[in-house]
């Protein structure tokens, strides 16, 4: 076998009970401590399976709903960013709930549509209409 030349430098900071350690496992195995980390690294590294998830694939849904579903989360996140940044007048306090508990029941209302089926013959409210 022919020698191989080695010219490069892995500097690895350690503790000095990692150091010891190192040192005793490289004498026992009557190896240098480059040639115990040699043989370590040449061992495949063994990794906990992660399990898969049993997810059931996303059913199809129409575009337009989609878009109107993070048309309103957008709305939220400004609704969030502009009382973070500025907060709002108490009297404020009553006409954000009322707009929040309005949006919950439409969501609600669109959530429950796409969800259930209408029994035959009945049509399923547009969640879209403003109550």
């Amino acid at each position: 076998m022919a020698k191989v030349t080695r010219n490069s430098h892995i500097k690895v900071r350690v503790s000095d009970a990692e150091k010891q350690e190192w040192l005793t496992l490289a004498d026992a195995a009557g190896l240098s401590v480059s040639d115990l980390i040699r043989a370590a690294m040449q061992q495949p590294i063994i990794r906990a399976p992660v399990p898969k998830r049993n997810r059931r694939p996303a059913p199809a849904v129409d575009p337009q709903l989609l878009r109107n579903l993070a048309n309103a989360g957008n709305n939220l996140n400004q609704l969030a960013r502009a009382v973070n940044m500025y907060g709002f007048e108490p009297e404020d306090s009553a006409r954000m709930l009322l707009y929040l508990s309005a949006m919950h029941d439409h969501l609600a209302a669109i959530r429950h549509q796409h969800t259930e089926t209408a029994p035959a013959g009945e049509e399923v409210a547009d969640a879209g209409q403003d109550a």
